[in-house]
């Protein structure tokens, strides 16, 4: 459970003492790092989707293939930000949401572009 407290001023009322109050302090600092962390690697992993669907454009696939491998990579980033919920959430849990955030944006993104490809028109004679 994640509270917020004012050391300092619990402190001075007596509450809790210097040595407490400086303890609580070096706890949080050492959360906010890991949070700065996880934010960087996700914009990283934000960095890396837009390069992998801007290869795939650049490569010659299909549109169909590009729609397929969009679904695909969102389905893996899904997978992988459940994995990391479920086994390392204390430190990795928000890297492990925002993941799964990126993961059902593609997914959904896909799922839109195909449906927006319009079948090829015949002519009924």
């Amino acid at each position: 459970m994640k509270i917020l407290i004012d050391a300092d001023l619990l402190c001075e009322q007596g509450v809790i003492s210097a040595e407490t109050a400086a303890l609580l302090k070096s706890h949080a600092r050492r959360d906010i790092g890991g949070n700065a962390i996880n934010i960087l690697v996700a914009f990283g992993s934000i960095a890396v989707a837009a390069g992998l669907v801007g290869l795939m454009a650049s490569a010659g696939f299909s549109l169909m293939a590009n729609i397929v491998l969009a679904a695909l990579f969102g389905m893996i980033a899904i997978g992988v930000g459940w994995l990391t919920l479920k086994f390392h959430e204390e430190n990795w849990g928000l890297l492990g949401r925002i993941w799964m955030v990126i993961g059902a944006l593609v997914l959904a993104a896909s799922g839109v572009w195909l449906c927006s490809c319009r079948a090829p028109e015949k002519e009924w004679r």
